[in-house]
């Protein structure tokens, strides 16, 4: 019968770990001095080891040929172990058995000594889903625990397992494994599989996987079945894991910055009817923003950038051509609708009218540079401020609707530049107002110029 990668695969000895050298040290250092806790707690993400590294801790603790810290992997014990038949060594799914009752049992069976192994080793896997009782009840034992019996607690929520309980434990933090490292691990895999699979490839299905082995490996497995021996290449993968291809999402964001609602409604709609999910979508949108805006403002990007070659060069683009305040703006409105398409049922509508409102705001943008530029462009008109002057002696009401203006003179016309709302209603309804700013302005220049304002108010 076929198994299953992570399993075939699964690390049987410390050092076979991956992305927790320091832990696995740590506890090879306790079994080779015998400085041994009675309970253990593993926090940290699913799919990083924590289970693992337990059943390895477990088997060190009772093989008959330890090596260095290291369970030899060939003796009664340790095989017995791997296979689940050790009565000693008992894992339990707080999951599913979360009340007191089974806490209870356990506590009762604790009392009785190892039959086979050197100690009794429980594991308790998703321990914070136990309930407050079944807490209380591991917490009794934990207090005065046999000589030989070892806790082992695994959980991915530390914050829900009680303090009284974690002050009674040596914890462990799993970290993510980095995809630079999980990649060179696919690749060895690969090669032992005999699975052609290039790096690009595998450094997606890494980046996919969120830094854990299990779901790398499990998406491997899934590739390896529909390649058929063919080669394993990004495209590939994109198409097993119906994630957005992520050319067409820096398709998609450069439609939105040039502008081109059409097409970039076109692609989202492509996404669409191509089973990937608007929340993928928006997924990579707002982490191809996030490369962006990290390529745009730091100096050094080693580390910070998750992604191929072949989309680096577009991203470097991107970032030149983009401003900060522009990309954080577009930030926002995405993850807002992310937060909508959890609510709402049309997830694609969200999706377009994010897409609208990115593609207004880009040409809004767009305007107010050309707007700025035409500005420069255009001659100041020196004389404004003694004008502003000699209105507000003769007319103090229409004066005060200009502060802070400016006005750029263009052949015979002269353009205000002012973002009151009321100056811009008296210049439409009064042609008095009209009237005394041009005298004002001949008064000073000496000579009548036809007057308007410079561009509506936003």
């Amino acid at each position: 019968m076929y198994k299953a990668l992570y399993r075939k695969w699964r690390p049987a000895r410390f050092d076979e770990t991956i992305g927790q050298e320091h832990i696995s040290l740590t506890l090879k250092n306790e079994v080779c001095t015998n400085n041994i806790s009675h309970a253990y707690i593993l926090a940290g993400p699913h799919g990083t080891g924590k289970t693992t590294t337990a059943k390895i801790l477990a088997k060190a603790l009772n093989c008959l040929a330890i090596d260095a810290g290291e369970p030899c992997g060939n003796c009664s014990i340790c095989q017995g172990i791997d296979a689940g038949r050790v009565p000693d060594v008992l894992e339990i799914d707080a999951a599913s058995s979360t009340g007191v009752d089974n806490i209870r049992s356990l506590k009762e069976d604790a009392k009785f000594a190892p039959s086979t192994g050197k100690c009794r080793v429980y594991i308790i896997d998703e321990a914070h889903m136990l309930s407050t009782g079944a807490f209380n009840a591991l917490l009794k034992i934990m207090e005065d625990p046999p000589e030989s019996v070892i806790f082992i607690l695994a959980t991915t929520q530390i914050n829900k397992v009680p303090a009284t309980v974690l002050s009674r434990c040596q914890r462990f933090d799993f970290s993510r494994v980095s995809s630079q490292r999980l990649k060179e691990h696919i690749v060895n895999i690969a090669i032992k599989e005999e699975v052609s699979i290039n790096d690009d490839g595998a450094l997606l299905i890494a980046i996919l996987s969120g830094g854990s082995v299990r779901d790398a490996l499990s998406l491997l497995d899934v590739c390896s079945s529909i390649s058929s021996g063919k080669l394993i290449d990004e495209e590939l993968v994109k198409k097993v894991a119906a994630v957005p291809i992520n050319s067409a999402c820096l398709d998609l964001i450069g439609c939105i910055e040039k502008q081109q609602l059409e097409e970039s409604l076109k692609l989202v709609n492509d996404c669409f009817f191509n089973a990937i999910s608007m929340s993928s979508l928006c997924d990579a949108m707002l982490k191809n923003y996030r490369d962006i805006l990290l390529l745009k403002l730091c100096k050094k990007e080693d580390g910070l950038l998750e992604i191929t070659q072949k989309d680096f060069a577009r991203i470097q683009k991107l970032s030149q051509l983009l401003e900060t305040n522009r990309i954080l703006a577009n930030i926002d409105a995405i993850k807002n609708t992310c937060i909508n398409i959890e609510r709402l049922a049309n997830s694609k509508l969200e999706v377009e009218l994010c897409v609208v409102k990115l593609c207004l705001a880009a040409r809004e943008q767009t305007q107010q540079k050309n707007s700025s530029n035409e500005k420069q462009e255009k001659e100041e008109l020196p004389q404004w401020k003694n004008i502003l002057r000699r209105l507000a002696e003769n007319n103090p009401t229409l004066s005060q609707t200009l502060t802070g203006s400016k006005a750029y003179l263009e052949g015979n016309m002269v353009f205000i530049d002012t973002n009151n709302h009321s100056f811009l209603d008296l210049m439409r309804n009064n042609n008095q107002t009209k009237e005394s700013i041009k005298e004002a302005i001949s008064a000073e220049c000496g000579k009548r110029y036809r007057i308007g304002p410079y561009a509506k108010i936003q």
